[in-house]
């Protein structure tokens, strides 16, 4: 709100220029209004992309990169909150209630400033938001870092098993002869995970299956042998939880054509 000179007080700034509204939630993301309308933006001096004085090279810019990859992008669909944590956990390892961005900074010519979130954090920015299976999220090693794969959905109410088939588009990079990939619960979901397979697709159409010779879980440690055969016996992996998974390569003359990972187990959740 400004005060004018004449004692008028008005509104103003980009919230209600863009909005057209004064009843946001002056923290959307403590505090969602639920009204289905948000705007994020900064109070105070705003920093540049290129910015590495934020704990971080570049911070901003792969901040705001890491918020619509999970806002919008292959599968996530994640509201503005989530993507907000997401985004932060990328780049300095904790959610956005305690980051930089949120608790505040100095930029270099001593202007402080901080991001906010008005009106619903809770909202979704995609149209495929909510309604969405519950999966675990997959990543593999490319050489220099894990890359995202895909959404595997293995979402059942009952809590009946799903097989589901997922040929990668990254190129699993040998680390030690092993193949290195992950699994990371989707933070509203939680899923029963029974069994996973990596196959290697040769030029000759033949089909190989790679054994799985590690699996180390974030809280629970190893859960190989959970995970190496089809039964009852399944590792239980909770929202963000993480399953570093290890498979044994072919040998480097093998000519391949691609890789295709299995999954059985199920998920009776929803995302929200």
């Amino acid at each position: 709100m400004v005060t004018y000179p004449c004692g008028e007080v008005k509104a103003r700034g980009m919230p209600l220029a863009w909005i057209h509204t004064t009843s946001l939630s002056s923290d959307g993301y403590a505090s969602p209004d639920g009204e289905s309308q948000t705007f994020n933006g900064f109070e105070g001096s705003a920093p540049f992309l290129s910015n590495d004085g934020l704990g971080a090279t570049d911070a901003c810019y792969y901040f705001l990169e890491y918020f619509y990859y999970y806002a919008l992008y292959r599968g996530h669909h994640c509201s503005v909150n989530v993507a907000l944590d997401l985004a932060a956990t990328n780049v300095w390892g904790t959610d956005f209630s305690t980051c930089i961005l949120r608790t505040g900074y100095t930029i270099e010519d001593g202007h402080n400033g901080k991001m906010k979130v008005y009106g619903d954090g809770g909202k979704h920015i995609s149209d495929y938001a909510g309604g969405i299976g519950g999966c675990p999220l997959l990543y593999v090693y490319d050489g220099s870092e894990y890359a995202y794969e895909g959404l595997l959905d293995i979402h059942n109410p009952e809590g009946v098993d799903i097989v589901r088939n997922h040929t990668l588009t990254a190129v699993p990079e040998r680390v030690n002869n092993a193949y290195l990939l992950r699994l990371v619960e989707h933070p509203l979901t939680h899923s029963y995970i029974d069994q996973v397979k990596l196959y290697a697709l040769l030029k000759d159409n033949t089909m190989v299956q790679l054994p799985l010779i590690n699996a180390k879980h974030s809280t629970y440690g190893n859960v190989l042998p959970q995970l190496l055969f089809d039964d009852e016996w399944k590792t239980d992996t909770a929202a963000n939880q993480v399953i570093d998974l290890k498979f044994s390569a072919l040998w480097p003359n093998m000519k391949i054509n691609g890789f295709l990972f299995q999954i059985e187990g199920n998920n009776p959740f929803y995302k929200v």
